[in-house]
């Protein structure tokens, strides 16, 4: 069901960033809702979007990281229409920071990070984001940097075995964050078990012939939510091997494969340098044509 928003609410658009319908130039008539910058997906339930991911969002050149898997920070990767946003954390000077396995190649505090999220989230009302964590943490800590960051509230939690909210009743209700995580996921109220609700397929792929369908990390008999790695890592990223792996018609077909060979939708396609290829347009086009038969 698509709702309406009277009182000149603006409706974004989250795959360009840009304001769908503006007062000053439409005036202040009622205007359509989008979710995730589609009208058709406020009605659709979560595991069944693909979302644009970034692999180690965290880990750019923008920010000066050493041998980064992004262009641009992640506050543009989320303005840019990535709604999936993949970290790592670990405990570094008595704190918890988003590092890629060594924190002096490139590292910021974890509330940092979380209050750029949160200012996103604060002025974006319409958009639903997913965030996988890979944590060499203890639960308290991440569990303290999201209060930190006035994120808590936001946080979405789900049951297993139990359907998933469309994206639309997320917004309403504003639990707008969707949190996993592999190390204390379950503990707490919004702190899911990453490889309860997911699977995937294998992340170690040296080259485009090596992307595969094969189910890898999850729990298949609990699992509802699917992610597609697709990234290149020989023996690191690099902005030449995402400019081949994310062409329009290679992503397409992986995607399709997947969904094929496993029987699962795709949930998340998790790439590195999104700012390179086709990323954004495959998973709108994705989006608007639904699942697969």
């Amino acid at each position: 069901m698509v709702k309406t928003i009277p009182n000149c609410t603006l409706a974004y658009t989250s795959l360009f960033g840009l304001c769908l319908l503006a007062p000053w130039t439409y005036g202040c008539s009622e205007a359509t809702q989008v979710c995730n910058g589609l009208a058709e997906l406020c009605g659709r339930p979560l595991d069944k979007v693909l979302f644009a991911g970034t692999h180690n969002a965290m880990s750019s050149s923008e920010d000066e990281w050493n041998f980064p898997n992004q262009e641009h920070a992640f506050e543009r990767q989320l303005q840019d229409g990535v709604r999936a946003l993949n970290f790592d954390t670990y405990w570094w000077n008595d704190e918890a920071y988003l590092c890629h396995s060594y924190c002096d190649l490139g590292n910021m505090t974890l509330v940092d990070g979380l209050e750029r999220i949160a200012r996103f989230m604060n002025t974006h009302p319409n958009e639903v984001l997913l965030i996988t964590v890979q944590s060499a943490l203890e639960i308290e800590p991440t569990v303290q940097a999201f209060d930190d960051a006035g994120l808590t509230d936001r946080l979405h939690h789900h049951d297993i075995g139990s359907d998933w909210p469309t994206l639309g009743t997320l917004i309403e209700s504003d639990e707008r964050i969707v949190l996993f995580t592999n190390s204390g996921g379950g503990e707490q109220e919004g702190y899911l078990d990453q490889w309860t609700h997911w699977i995937d397929n294998p992340y170690s792929a040296q080259s485009i012939e090596d992307f595969s369908c094969l189910e890898d990390r999850g729990e298949p008999s609990t699992a509802s939510l699917f992610n597609v790695n697709h990234f290149i890592t020989n023996p690191v990223a690099d902005i030449e091997d995402s400019l081949l792996a994310n062409q329009y018609d290679l992503l397409w077909s992986h995607l399709e494969r997947c969904e094929q060979e496993t029987g699962r939708f795709p949930n998340q396609i998790l790439v590195d340098f999104y700012s390179q290829g086709d990323v954004l347009d495959v998973v709108l086009d994705w989006n608007q044509q639904g699942s697969l038969d």
